[in-house]
């Protein structure tokens, strides 16, 4: 059956109601793009970018609708016509500030950030501190990383502290090489190394 003649109100009800592909994939198509761009609208407000991060809290919102047999899309009220247009742009607005929420909960209850470095790093690309602060962190790394696994280890910390992606989501990573505690304790050194390096120099201002 060709649904792309029907109205989305007509095809939340057929997806709600009925194991319908052909409908699902007609509802995905019509509203990716604006799930999409809501999406990417709060990423860059918390200061990501990523598009393959994007992409994935794009899937979770309609794993979301699809959840306990649809039970979001059972229960939507369909006021009128393009009511779900709204619906889906709060679901997707809440979604993904939930997510970006508990990222920066997640950095901060580690203790790994009580010098600011994960604020700073993450903050808005357009922050001029911010590149400063990066160009630092880049020449701490170089100097102080094992060759050997600089371009891992400096992998790692941008996968982390710039993408927001969890040691779990990293240490799947094929080319990291490491499981979940390995990147953990990788990157709580590398955040010690910054730190101290970072330090220093007021350290020593002060003994003069």
């Amino acid at each position: 059956m060709n649904y792309s003649h029907l109205s989305l109100a007509e095809l939340v009800t057929i997806c709600a109601a009925e194991s319908a592909p052909e409908a699902w994939e007609t509802l995905i198509r019509q509203t990716q793009p604006l799930v999409a761009s809501v999406v990417l609208r709060i990423a860059r407000r918390w200061g990501y970018d990523s598009p393959a991060m994007v992409e994935d809290l794009v899937q979770e919102v309609y794993l979301k609708l699809c959840a306990n047999g649809c039970r979001l899309l059972r229960q939507f009220d369909a006021r009128h016509p393009d009511s779900f247009w709204g619906y889906v742009k709060v679901l997707s607005a809440n979604l993904a500030t939930d997510y970006f929420r508990s990222q920066v909960a997640q950095k901060r209850s580690t203790g790994m950030n009580d010098a600011a470095i994960a604020d700073r790093v993450a903050a808005p690309a357009s922050d001029p501190d911010r590149q400063v602060l990066l160009g630092q962190i880049d020449t701490i790394l170089d100097s102080q990383l094992p060759q050997a696994s600089r371009s891992r280890d400096r992998m790692v910390f941008r996968l982390y502290y710039r993408y927001g992606m969890t040691a779990r989501a990293i240490a799947d990573i094929p080319a990291v090489g490491l499981n979940v505690k390995g990147v953990e304790s990788l990157v709580l050194r590398m955040t010690q190394m910054i730190r101290t390096a970072m330090e220093r120099p007021s350290t020593q201002a002060n003994t003069t």
